[in-house]
């Protein structure tokens, strides 16, 4: 008997990080651009407000859905510690790009969708392979 459809994409972890990343990014860029746009908060405290606001849903959509293992090193409470070590270093990262196109004129709308671009696939090995320390066999 041959598996649904989506249940053969969904076997692989790179679709289900892209998919359910997308969903993440998608909730986290709409705080970014409501804290910019409503708010009118400065962009290092506007990224601030939208990544605490995704980090609880990020956690466990990623641990629940892409990265799921009965073996997690540390327990929760490791893997959270771990986790948000992670979004700090991606927050350094991502900020840094920010003004490194703010520099430029770039507007803080795209100049968030162009770091991106660079932050999305260091967060997977960096979540992957230091969070829920998966082996390349996964």
């Amino acid at each position: 008997m041959n598996k649904p459809f989506f249940s053969s994409l969904f076997a692989h972890q790179g679709i289900r990080f892209l998919v359910t990343g997308g969903v993440n990014t998608l909730f986290g860029y709409a705080c970014y651009a409501a804290a910019v746009g409503f708010l009118r908060l400065p962009l290092p405290w506007a990224l601030l407000v939208s990544m605490c606001a995704g980090i609880a849903f990020n956690f466990h959509s990623y641990g629940n859905f892409v990265f799921t293992s009965d073996h997690q090193k540390g327990g929760k409470a490791g893997i959270f510690i771990r986790f948000l070590l992670v979004y700090g270093t991606t927050y350094l990262l991502n900020l840094g790009l920010l003004k490194g196109f703010a520099t430029y004129g770039i507007s803080p709308y795209l100049a968030q969708l162009l770091a991106l671009c660079v932050v999305v696939p260091i967060t997977y090995v960096l979540l992957r392979y230091l969070v829920w320390c998966q082996s390349r066999a996964v």
